[in-house]
């Protein structure tokens, strides 16, 4: 399930390519699995803010391609996700 839009993801993410957009999109495709993985479903009480991750860990991830560690302001967000079942 791929919860953002392609031309927002792009202006999130300021990818001004294809080869950038198509990069934003599989990682935010990643982040999405990754969630998922963690616990994190996507629901409509909390969509806004479960794409605001989604979109924060695509760029995240397209800047620091090396670092495993998420920031401390998105893991926040992350928890809040995870508690609001």
């Amino acid at each position: 399930m791929f919860s953002v839009s392609r031309d927002d993801l792009m202006a999130y993410c300021r990818a001004d390519s294809k080869e950038q957009g198509d990069l934003a999109v599989a990682q935010a495709e990643a982040a999405e699995a990754w969630l998922t993985g963690i616990g994190v479903q996507w629901d409509e009480a909390t969509a806004p803010t479960y794409c605001l991750v989604v979109k924060a860990l695509a760029l995240h991830w397209m800047d620091n391609p090396t670092l495993k560690e998420v920031p401390v302001g998105l893991r926040h967000l992350i928890n809040f996700l995870k508690h609001c079942d």
